[in-house]
């Protein structure tokens, strides 16, 4: 997780898991430090686009169920709010040989 950064919320449904943190760090600086951790952690980064309205969605992968990470500028313009957002495992598949 970046740092300095604090939890503002935690959401979920039976396909993702969210954590939503606020700093008061600018959007593009959040993006360069999840950029070299994904990099230096063994992910990948399969996305990285930058909507119109400046959110930067991250979208991560290696084996197993992919990552997002999306970072926009707070409203009140104190810095960012990020979400990292989780793909759940199929517990229900059937291991293949």
């Amino acid at each position: 997780m970046f740092q300095p950064a604090r939890m503002h919320d935690v959401r979920g449904s039976t396909e993702t898991s969210s954590l939503v943190f606020r700093t008061e760090v600018r959007p593009d600086s959040v993006a360069q430090w999840y950029r070299r951790a994904i990099v230096e952690r063994g992910w990948d980064i399969i996305g990285d686009v930058t909507g119109g309205d400046g959110t930067i969605t991250l979208h991560v992968g290696r084996e197993g169920p992919p990552l997002w990470v999306i970072i926009q500028a707070r409203p009140d313009d104190a810095g960012s709010e990020f979400s990292v957002i989780g793909a759940a495992p199929d517990t229900t598949a059937t291991p293949q040989p």
